[in-house]
Order: structure tokens, then C-alpha cells, then sequence
């Protein structure tokens, strides 16, 4: 099961769900809202909300929009899990937001092998085919050894920061 708890930017101290009601609620403008039956992450743009989603295997991955860009900052699990589902289950987050790029912030992934390497291929393959993109940001010196030990420099380059990887400035490359 997929879990999700939506949370106002900026506030994420106050977040959370309710476990025993199927409705969600979020801190908005001091307003607390509940939405009743409808999906929050559909409407997260609108919103202009964060939202924690857990995916299968003990990743979580903390959502929100920028501009035509999905941002997805990747929670790593405390145990080394399978990874053989999180593409799809990317993919299929993609398809719910209705996105096409997708930037997959890295700063929380310790451990980039050749598993990881796999699924982040399979997802930037998806993304290409639907005319998208994906791009990886904040990815440690490590995890980037990985993706050069792979040859993939060229379809992932490096961008340190969101903001880089938004505007598509590397500044380890000039223009």
C-alpha cells in the first residue's frame, strides 16, 4: 500500500495523517482543510502543498511542483532493500501528477549500485519515450562514481542543486 501525507511548505512540523479517516489534511494559510474524497496529490499544484510518499521497499519520496518540473527528493531506507520496484512505482506517481520531467533529488541516497543504476535508467527511458526528462540532483561525490563507472556522464550530468537542475546550468560543464 501506498501511503501519503500531505503537508503545507514550510510546514512540515505540523503534518500529518489520520489513521483512522480516509480524508487528508494540511496546514494551509493557518487554515486547516480536509478534502473530502478528493485525491490531495492531484490537486498539489494548486495547493502549492509537499507530499510525503511512501513507496514499497521502505523509500519514501517527499513530492512537490516547480514550474512544468515534478520535484522528488529520494528518502534511501535505513536497510539495504530490493529496488526492484521503484521505477515503476515512480512511474506510476508520474502518471498520477501528470508529469513528464521529473527532477529526483539525491541528497538522502547514500548508496548508488548497479540495482539503483538499473532503475533511474528504466525511468529516464519512460520519461523520454513520453517526451519528458529526468534529471538527478544532489547526488554525493560516491553516487556520482557510480554513474561515471557506468558511462551514463552523458545522460545524467551532474547538477549539484534543484535550482541547477531546473535551469539545466551545470556548472561542471560551461555551455
Amino acid at each position: 500500500l501506498l501511503r501519503r501525507v500531505a503537508c503545507s511548505r514550510g510546514r512540515r512540523d505540523q503534518c500529518g495523517s489520520n489513521s483512522q479517516d480516509k480524508n487528508w489534511s494540511f496546514r494551509e494559510t493557518g487554515i486547516w482543510n480536509r478534502l473530502s474524497g478528493r485525491d490531495v496529490t492531484s490537486m498539489s499544484a494548486f495547493w502549492d502543498i509537499t507530499i510525503m510518499q511512501e513507496l514499497p521497499g521502505g523509500w519514501r519520496g517527499e513530492i512537490d511542483h516547480a514550474r512544468e518540473w515534478l520535484c522528488m527528493q529520494l528518502f534511501e531506507p535505513f536497510l539495504q532493500t530490493p529496488v526492484q520496484q521503484l521505477a515503476e512505482q515512480i512511474r506510476r506517481l508520474l502518471d498520477r501528477e501528470f508529469a513528464r520531467n521529473l527532477v529526483l533529488e539525491m541528497d538522502h541516497v547514500i548508496h548508488l549500485n548497479g540495482r539503483l543504476m538499473r532503475q533511474l535508467q528504466l525511468l529516464d527511458e519512460h520519461l523520454s519515450y513520453q517526451g519528458g526528462e529526468l534529471r538527478l540532483s544532489g547526488l554525493s561525490d560516491e553516487c556520482y562514481e557510480a554513474v561515471e563507472r557506468t558511462k551514463m556522464e552523458a545522460r545524467f550530468p551532474r547538477f549539484h542543486t534543484r535550482q541547477q537542475a531546473l535551469t539545466g546550468h551545470n556548472p561542471g560543464h560551461p555551455r
